[in-house]
């Protein structure tokens, strides 16, 4: 019995097993591949019969990807015919489909068919919602198998560029791009606007509106919607554009097409730079709005608003519309573009632009050549300029102190101070500030050499005062020695400009003075303004140095105004032998002092320039007595050596040997060359540098020779047919010889030239 039993059991599992392999399984289609844009159907199947299930009532729920696939239709199959079926899209991306009947469904495959729409490229998976589907009110159980859809983008061909904006006659390359297939078609909607070649490249032609499209062999065509747009009217700028900084440009802007439009009105706003550019004015002589009115106006930020209207059509092809003037600002060092905007004619004729560029050229830094000058009324001072374009103008901020003329000679004509200013021709400008001119000259005597352990007055010289300044009636100050072992004793006026005067003297200490001096007999000629009292005392020896110097100078409580020159001594052993002779003579007999008595060793003798210690030179000599002829100009010290003791013989001054004992005089032309009636002049004297010699008379060959206090030849200057000639002397500050040969009359002159 129990065996029965069990047999029975194992029979209704294996039923039971049977069934649930024959439960339905619906599906939705994988590997379905279709292209982006085509409409296609899908399909919802079972695979095996519903006849046997008595299925009275369903409900399908499957999702989709709404971005890939879009429902456009949806068909029952007759299995499904006699269900009340109602299908909700309402949610994107998901459908679900329900239906009942009072009988059952039967047979297997299709029982619903979607039309779904291919929206773009990708993948579309379709996945049952299994917790929304079901089969009668639970049974039977069915299976669900998802599907997908693979789409393909559509084929596609791109126009690059589709939209431009032409002026007529101007090129444009376009491209094809895309998944289409050669070879391409191309073509426009207006030909009369444009042409269009096979390669792609738009001509315009004529004023107006056109599309461009091109197909492919396959008939797929571009599905851009651009439009080309050609103008008949063009402007321009140029580029590039250069001009000095501080110069004014004028700026053309160019113009076509206008003889085609019956243009009677227009407007266009220009941007720029507002620390380049400044807008001076707009000019329309000679231009196609000559015979327009004209509006034009910068306003703030580097904006030109220029309008125009016309009584009737203007009618040039070409030209400049018009002309801009702007100038470049002074301190501009950036570049610039010119950009064109809001340009309109007869309020709706649009024009194709093109803007310009502009860039300022930097103005030259000059540099004056010497960077400063101290000058006294009188001198003459060449400055040079450089770096800049030439020719170069110069001018003086105040020319009644000093004047300069074209080629940059500065005169100095009276006291005060002024500037001297030099410009290039584009511009380029620079000032040497303030030149100080003086009315004249005062200074001690440079270099003089005087007996040591004595007394000395040495003078205070002034220069003649200009006319136009007053005469000197008071002079007040300081002097000073920088030498410990002189002291200063007063200040004498006897035999000086200021003889007579009244004087006060306060001693400030041994070695500086304060004075005042003050008369009723004022003066302007040149001359010793007084003398200075030193006493050299026994610790100032042979060769000591001093400087004699000024303090707070005042003459006439100002005016005129001095240049002060300081002065020097040095101190110097004089014999009674001491004797000047000219070059290539003989000293003459120099006899040792009876005095000096012991062995002589040798004879010794060196040039003395002041201010150096020059080296002995051996003289082979040990008598007491011996003569010697010195080899260049200057003096020579001449000392004997006994039983090993330097003794001092004479002091030998040697000067240039003249053609004629007579100085150099100027004389009437034609006259003969023994008759002098003028002295010439050479002056400043002494000088910084600058000198001018006036032989009162023309000479056809005048030669200069400068010679320094070693008897060298140092320079040489040659003039024609001059009778007043301007030339430097070079050299450091020191006394120096000016040898004069003028149609073979000859003179020398000393020259004192101070730092």
């Amino acid at each position: 019995m129990k065996n029965i039993i069990y047999s029975i059991l194992a029979c209704l599992a294996l039923f039971a097993q049977a069934l649930k392999a024959q439960d339905p399984v619906f599906s939705l289609p994988a590997g379905l591949q279709v292209t982006a844009g085509e409409t296609f159907e899908v399909k919802m199947s079972v695979d095996s019969d519903l006849t046997p299930h008595n299925v009275l009532a369903y409900s399908f729920a499957f999702s989709y990807n709404a971005s890939l696939l879009e429902i456009k239709d949806l068909q029952y199959d007759p299995k499904l015919q006699n269900f009340s079926n109602v299908n909700n899209t309402l949610q994107a991306g998901k459908l679900t489909l329900t239906g009942a009947s009072s009988s059952k469904a039967e047979g297997s495959g299709t029982l619903v068919t979607i039309t779904f729409e291919a929206k773009a490229g990708g993948t579309a998976p379709l996945n049952f919602i299994t917790g929304e589907c079901i089969l009668n009110e639970g049974l039977p159980n069915a299976s669900y198998l998802n599907g997908s859809i693979s789409i393909a983008n559509k084929p596609l061909i791109t126009l690059t560029p589709n939209t431009a904006f032409l002026a007529r006659g101007q090129t444009l390359q376009c491209n094809v791009s895309g998944n289409g297939t050669a070879p391409y078609s191309w073509g426009v909607t207006n030909p009369e606007v444009a042409s269009v070649s096979a390669s792609g490249l738009i001509t315009a032609l004529g004023h107006g509106t056109t599309k461009v499209f091109v197909e492919d062999a396959a008939g797929l065509r571009d599905e851009s919607d651009g439009l080309i747009k050609v103008t008949a009217l063009s402007l321009s700028l140029p580029v590039d554009l250069q001009e000095w900084q501080g110069w004014e440009l004028d700026i053309p802007v160019n113009a076509t097409g206008f003889d085609l439009l019956n243009v009677v009105s227009g407007q266009l706003t220009l941007t720029y730079r507002t620390d380049v550019l400044q807008f001076v004015g707009a000019e329309t002589s000679g231009t196609i709005l000559e015979n327009s009115s004209l509006s034009a106006g910068e306003v703030k930020g580097g904006q030109l608003n220029l309008a125009f209207a016309s009584t009737s059509p203007l009618t040039e092809s070409s030209g400049s519309l018009v002309v801009l003037r702007f100038k470049v600002l002074p301190g501009a060092t950036a570049s610039t573009t010119l950009n064109f905007s809001n340009v309109l004619f007869n309020e709706a004729i649009e024009a194709f632009t093109i803007n310009g560029s502009f860039s300022p050229r930097i103005l030259p830094i000059l540099s004056i050549s010497p960077p400063a000058a101290t000058m006294v009324a009188g001198d003459t001072l060449i400055f040079t300029a450089s770096n800049g374009h030439e020719p170069y103008t110069w001018s003086t901020s105040d020319e009644r102190v000093a004047r300069v003329n074209e080629d940059g000679r500065l005169i100095a004509y009276e006291g005060g101070v002024t500037d001297l200013t030099v410009s290039d021709a584009v511009g380029a400008i620079t000032s040497l500030k303030n030149i100080k001119v003086s009315d004249m000259l005062v200074y001690f005597p440079s270099d003089t050499l005087e007996k040591i352990n004595s007394l000395t007055l040495t003078p205070c010289r002034i220069n003649a005062v200009p006319l136009a300044r007053p005469a000197v009636s008071s002079i007040e100050g300081e002097i000073s020695v920088a030498n410990t072992n002189i002291k200063l004793l007063d200040i004498f006026t006897e035999g000086s400009l200021t003889e007579g005067w009244q004087k006060i003297i306060t001693r400030i200490s041994e070695q500086r003075i304060k004075f005042y001096l003050a008369g009723a007999t004022p003066f302007s000629r040149q001359g010793a303004a007084f003398y200075v009292s030193m006493e050299l005392m026994e610790g100032f020896k042979e060769y000591d140095r001093s400087d004699i110097l000024f303090h707070n100078l005042l003459i006439n409580e100002g005016t005129p105004i001095p240049m002060l020159i300081n002065g020097s001594l040095e101190g110097k052993l004089f014999t009674n032998r001491d004797k000047t002779i000219h070059l290539g003579e003989s000293t003459g007999e120099l006899f040792v002092p009876e005095s000096e008595e012991g062995t002589i060793s040798k004879w010794q003798k060196r040039k003395r320039i002041p201010g150096q210690i020059m080296q002995w030179i051996d003289l082979n000599f040990t008598s007491r007595q011996i003569s010697d002829i010195p080899d260049a100009i200057g003096e020579w010290e001449y000392n004997v050596l006994i039983d090993g003791a330097s003794v001092k013989v004479a002091n030998i001054t040697v000067i240039p040997v003249p053609d004629s004992p007579v100085s150099l005089r100027a004389e009437p032309k034609n006259q003969d060359s023994g008759s002098f009636c003028k002295e010439i002049r050479l002056y400043p004297n002494p000088t910084k540098g600058s000198l001018e010699l006036d032989l009162k008379q023309e000479y056809q060959q005048i030669v200069i020779t400068i010679i320094n206090i070693s008897g060298q030849s140092i320079a040489e200057h040659h003039f024609n047919h001059q009778s007043v000639v301007r030339f430097e002397l070079p050299g450091p500050a020191g006394v120096y010889f000016m040898a004069i040969n003028a149609e073979n009359r000859k003179t020398v002159i000393k020259v004192i030239k101070n730092l």
